[in-house]
């Protein structure tokens, strides 16, 4: 269990090895300055054309309007652009995704990044948080997910997303997926180590925490 702490804490930590900048080192476990840099300087007016085509599924403007889909909007630019990247080098897995993304170059990943980070999402969350968002569980050696996802206290750069407003089913999925091994796309399995610890129960009353709303039934 000690593994997920010492994990934990070497994720929050960037390689600042120097590249040239057309040799951006974009190895999923290595992030240099360089990529930093660009990941966080695009250019929203410019992403704002790019991401039309992502509209039918994450909604206009990034807030999506399908339970399974997330919302993209005022998400930190970091973290989409390593999505997007994850997905193109099949790193995360999407058939659909990939088809989109495959020809972007990093330059429009973080333009389209940049774009919805200005976009105002349904940022709101529960009043009575869990006990696993506050403290966690010392017993399992489980931080609490505040200690990275607050949305005050952001840390994490690439790898720690924001979470509330988010879509219920999707934060459900997202998580079970981690619990499963289905999603490998977090640097030194840190997502995959403490999803394995948690019960379906704790994994639902996380999701409607971040959400804060209720799930929107099919008719």
């Amino acid at each position: 269990m000690k593994n997920i702490i010492v994990a934990s804490l070497a994720f929050l930590t960037f390689n600042f090895s120097v590249h040239s900048a057309d040799k951006l080192s974009l190895s999923h476990s290595v992030w240099t300055k360089e990529v930093h840099q660009l990941a966080t300087s695009g250019v929203a007016k410019k992403g704002k054309k790019l991401a039309r085509k992502c509209d039918s599924c994450h909604g206009d403007n990034g807030v999506s309007e399908d339970n399974e889909t997330p919302s993209l909007a005022g998400q930190k630019p970091a973290y989409t652009f390593k999505q997007i990247y994850d997905y193109q080098h099949k790193i995360r897995k999407n058939k659909t995704m990939y088809k989109k993304v495959k020809k972007l170059s990093y330059q429009q990943m973080a333009d389209i990044a940049a774009w919805y980070s200005t976009q105002k999402g349904e940022k709101r969350l529960g009043k009575n948080p869990p006990q696993m968002v506050i403290s966690g569980d010392k017993a399992r050696f489980l931080i609490g997910c505040d200690m990275c996802h607050n949305p005050n206290v952001m840390t994490g750069g690439f790898q720690v997303p924001i979470l509330e407003g988010q879509k219920i089913e999707y934060l459900i999925e997202t998580m079970t997926a981690f619990k499963e091994d289905d999603r490998e796309n977090d640097e030194y399995s840190v997502m995959r180590d403490i999803a394995k610890l948690l019960s379906d129960e704790e994994i639902e009353k996380i999701a409607k925490y971040y959400a804060a709303k209720p799930i929107i039934e099919d008719e």
